[in-house]
């Protein structure tokens, strides 16, 4: 008999949903996998938002889009800044163009509500694999010299794909850069809205790994 996982080796996930129901049919789908520890539900942003500030600690958030005292973009945007290692996941049953380029802007993922729970287990556990290095390339607070090491590889790694972009994808991301809205890209480079973001959607995905965008040269 195959003895069960410890909680310590499982994927911690927080679900954030005030429909008691759908919280409750996301919880026991994702129970029915052993690899899945539901380390804490909320009801409303107010009580997981004042959870930030304690030892704080889970892998993956579920976060409902629409909450009744804040939104989930709001709520992401809150831990990101304080816990930027934990993959949050927004759900929602309204979604919109408005609302997917926020998440898309933050690094965040998107999902739909109705999605198959087997398609919402396979986006926790395939982040939930990559975590640890996830987190080594970006606690830098650790001041790790293997983490110093590995991340400056990293780094090489994404420099050398910049030759791979379009000059359209390089001047889209030099504005973005220079901290420029993605209407204020679009009104500079005589561009739609849905082109900028779909150069950066492209060109990210070229480099590799959007979350270190800020550190890579671009000039050659």
């Amino acid at each position: 008999m195959t003895a069960e996982m410890p909680d310590s080796d499982k994927i911690k996930v927080c679900i954030v949903e005030d429909e008691k129901p759908y919280r409750d049919l996301v919880k026991a789908m994702l129970e029915e996998d052993k690899r899945i520890w539901i380390y804490g539900e909320y009801e409303n942003g107010l009580d997981f938002v004042n959870t930030l500030g304690s030892p704080f600690q889970p892998d993956v958030c579920l976060i409902d889009l629409r909450l009744p005292d804040m939104s989930g973009i709001d709520i992401a945007q809150k831990v990101s800044l304080s816990h930027p290692s934990v993959h949050v996941i927004i759900l929602t049953g309204y979604s919109s163009i408005e609302s997917l380029a926020e998440a898309k802007d933050l690094g965040i993922d998107y999902i739909e509500k109705g999605t198959r729970g087997v398609e919402l287990i396979n986006k926790i556990i395939a982040r939930g694999k990559s975590l640890s290095e996830h987190e080594q390339l970006l606690s830098l607070r650790k001041s790790d010299s293997h983490n110093i090491v590995l991340l400056a590889e990293k780094l090489s790694a994404i420099q050398n794909n910049v030759q791979k972009l379009s000059v359209q994808q390089v001047e889209v991301l030099k504005c973005r850069q220079k901290g420029m809205t993605i209407n204020d890209v679009a009104i500079h480079l005589h561009m739609k809205p849905s082109t900028v973001r779909t150069h950066i959607d492209r060109a990210t995905k070229k480099l590799g790994f959007s979350k270190l965008l800020d550190f890579i040269k671009l000039d050659n």
